[in-house]
């Protein structure tokens, strides 16, 4: 099977192996080691790493214990690849390094790519590739501001969005800030104050969001689907993920992107 939606999956990091040169007396230990991830060449080496886990290899290779080892080098040599690693060329910041790289293996383990995964990921991930946008700067999605200064695409309904740390405020509550977010289940309306979110059957527009379990379809809030259902678009699925076969326009809806020898995120990992 295919999926659609890999971009974010695999837009940061992975390898290349860093040699220690050893003289006739060995490594001298006292002598401080360089960084590996000083340089984003470095990262994407040891991300590559943690992408490549056995159950990865396994899953896109269909590897065994003859060809587990070789097959994870083939994989970490795709996957250091900048094509892999930083598709959209992002700028690097090291600080941001260690974070990705642990959720990035939290992901990868099981070779199942959760949503809650995916989004741990994509948010940790921020703080190594960024824009690197100042506080107030227009944006259009996270990656366009400072990730690792804490800053994210604070978005308005009316349209307005700019880099800023998110400051959370209640249902009620004016949202008319810059960094003004509404909690869970609200939203910042054209008036500037957090409202709920419409309901299942409710009406619905560009300024009146639904509730997330729900999508805005003709002006109505409809119930996402379960999995197993019929589907064209992520959007539409309760699980995150609409999974569809290699060429087609539909598929089913599911909780997870299967990681399997057809899939698109072994497409990228494999010859």
């Amino acid at each position: 099977m295919k999926v659609a939606k890999v971009g974010t999956v695999l837009g940061f990091g992975w390898l290349v192996a860093l040699l220690v040169p050893i003289g006739c007396g060995g490594v001298d230990e006292s002598e401080p080691q360089p960084d590996p991830n000083e340089t984003e060449q470095g990262f994407c080496a040891a991300l590559a790493e943690v992408i490549c886990s056995q159950a990865v290899v396994e899953a896109c290779y269909l590897s065994d214990s003859s060809t587990l080892a070789a097959d994870t080098e083939s994989c970490v040599e795709r996957a250091s690849r900048a094509s892999v690693c930083n598709p959209a060329g992002l700028p690097y910041d090291k600080s941001g390094a260690q974070s990705c790289l642990a959720a990035t293996k939290a992901m990868y383990g099981d070779a199942k790519l959760g949503t809650e995964e995916l989004e741990a990921q994509r948010r940790a991930c921020l703080k190594a590739f960024s824009r690197g946008g100042d506080a107030g700067t227009a944006c259009v999605v996270d990656e366009d501001c400072d990730g690792a200064g804490g800053l994210r695409c604070v978005k308005k309904v009316t349209g307005e969005a700019s880099c800023q740390i998110p400051k959370e405020v209640g249902g009620g509550a004016d949202c008319s800030a810059a960094d003004a977010v509404c909690g869970e289940g609200f939203y910042c309306s054209e008036s500037a104050n957090c409202v709920a979110r419409e309901a299942v059957n409710e009406a619905c527009s560009d300024l009146m969001l639904c509730v997330e379990d729900a999508i805005c379809t003709a002006d109505v809030c409809l119930a996402k689907k379960a999995n197993s259902t019929l589907c064209a678009e992520d959007s539409e699925c309760l699980g995150g993920f609409c999974i569809k076969k290699t060429g087609e326009n539909t598929g089913q809806c599911g909780g997870f992107i299967p990681v399997d020898f057809d899939s698109a995120v072994c497409g990228l990992l494999t010859p």
